[in-house]
């Protein structure tokens, strides 16, 4: 009788050591990224707004109750704020929209006074940004 031989088993690959690295490095990923952003002046309770609003507040312009302007957590006046802006914001081709962040118990001539100054400096498009409403 001829005896052949059995065919080697072949060792399994283990892939949760893969999936392991690709969930890991997501974490890192979405902890780096959460972390670019600056937080929000804690001084200024946005507006409710019962649509969603998905605008990024990078950038954007508080207006206090008080009348004070501020952005990325420092005090602006609106011409230093303006002088400060990209180029490609105030071009005419692709403007990137002004984003106006006002408290919700801010003087409502105030923000309309801010938002007149900023048309008359060229910029076209303003957005007023709010928080949905949890209602």
């Amino acid at each position: 009788m001829i005896s052949l031989s059995q065919p080697r088993k072949s060792k399994e690959r283990d892939t949760t050591v893969a999936l392991i690295n690709i969930v890991f490095l997501m974490l890192i990923f979405f902890l780096i990224a959460g972390t670019i952003v600056p937080p929000l002046d804690r001084a200024i309770t946005p507006v409710d707004n019962t649509r969603e609003n998905n605008a990024e507040l990078e950038g954007a312009l508080g207006v206090r109750k008080d009348g004070s302007l501020f952005a990325n957590g420092v005090q602006v006046t609106l011409e230093s704020y303006l002088e400060g802006m990209s180029p490609s914001s105030k071009e005419t081709i692709s403007p990137a929209p002004l984003r106006i962040l006002p408290d919700k118990d801010a003087s409502a001539v105030r923000v309309i006074d801010v938002i007149n100054q900023i048309k008359a400096a060229g910029i076209a498009e303003i957005r007023i940004v709010t928080e949905k409403s949890s209602k």
